[in-house]
Order: structure tokens, then sequence, then C-alpha cells
């Protein structure tokens, strides 16, 4: 208490609807004034509401933006991501005269699954697959779900030879791992093909 010139503080909920978003507090009026003035508590509930909303919408606009990029099941890249990354990727590689390498993947007789045990098995085999893919990756890679069971990953300064490399591991993650649906084994088996693009 000693470090401020206000005896009393001032908390203010920052709210939006019926959630507390934040915090605002207030203490050490120049002027020594305590807090409790009852316009002053209006005044504060105003700007608590507002700042309120503010952040609120901005979380909003944030996940509508996310929405917007990535796949709801994977969060991976959408296909329209993939392809603007991809076009980004491209012209760096032109202009530096970079390597860059692009593989396309999907999952072996998807539609067994969906016929077989139901769609919620497919939906379970997709979201399984992309976390198998995702540890495969460094940061600098974009998985992306290119559609349905279709994945496409995208290997900034990569050759050839090392997206074989990755592609395998991939593979022998996936073939490794122990997939099970509704106490069933599931055989999961990806099909690839990838390829190389370099202005060197």
């Amino acid at each position: 208490a000693a470090s401020y010139r206000t005896p009393s503080c001032a908390v203010v909920p920052l709210t939006a609807g019926e959630s507390a978003v934040g915090v605002l507090n207030l203490t050490g009026r120049t002027d020594g004034r305590a807090f409790g003035d009852p316009s002053e508590a209006a005044m504060l509930a105003v700007v608590g509401h507002l700042a309120g909303a503010t952040i609120r919408n901005f979380h909003l606009y944030a996940e509508i933006q996310e929405h917007a990029r990535l796949d709801g099941m994977t969060r991976m890249a959408n296909h329209n991501t993939f392809l603007d990354i991809l076009a980004q990727e491209v012209e760096r590689c032109q202009r530096y005269g970079s390597t860059l390498s692009v593989a396309m993947i999907d999952v072996d007789n998807f539609r067994l699954f969906n016929e077989t045990h139901g769609h919620a098995c497919g939906d379970y085999v997709i979201k399984s697959v992309s976390r198998i893919i995702r540890g495969c990756l460094r940061n600098v890679d974009t998985p992306a779900r290119y559609g349905g069971d279709e994945f496409a990953i995208i290997l900034p300064e990569t050759t050839l030879g090392e997206s074989a490399h990755v592609i395998d591991r991939m593979h022998e993650r996936i073939q490794s791992h122990p997939f099970r649906w509704q106490g069933d084994p599931l055989e999961i088996r990806l099909k690839n093909a990838f390829d190389e693009g370099s202005t060197s």
C-alpha cells in the first residue's frame, strides 16, 4: 500500500454478456482521492462493459479467421490455405533458387472404413493419421488436409530424397500404430506421390 498514492483501489470486471474476459485494476490516483464515488463507479462499469465487449469481439474475429484457414477436423491448413502458402513458397523458391518439395498422401481404401464401421470411424482415422503426420514434420513444414482422406505437405528447403525419407517415416509410424475402433484393430496404410521443384 505504501507504493500507491491512494489508500483504496477500484477493481473493475471486463464483461461480455455473462462472462468476464479480464479485470481492470486502478489505484494510486495522482490527486490522492479515494475510489468509491458513485458516479465514478457507474462510469467504470460502463468502461468495463465496453472494454469487455471489445476484447470478446477481437477473440471472435481471431476465431473466425482461424476457422477460415484451418480444417475443422484436423486443425491443419485447409485446401485454400495450402494453395496460398504453396504459391508463396514457389515464389520464394524461384527468387532465391532454393529447393521445395510437395508430398500428396491419402489413406488407402479409406472408403471401406466408412462403409464397414461408419463415418465416426472414418473421422477417427483422419484425426489419428493427421496427428502422426504432424509428428513427422518440422515447424517450417505445412501439412494440410487437401480434401476427404487426402493430405498435402509443403516441405521447404527439402530435396526429393529428403522428402522420400520423411514419407517413409510416416508410413512406418502409421503401420506400427495400434489403431483400434470399438475394440477392433484397424489396418491403415498410406499411398502417396511427391514431387520436387527447384530453380537451381
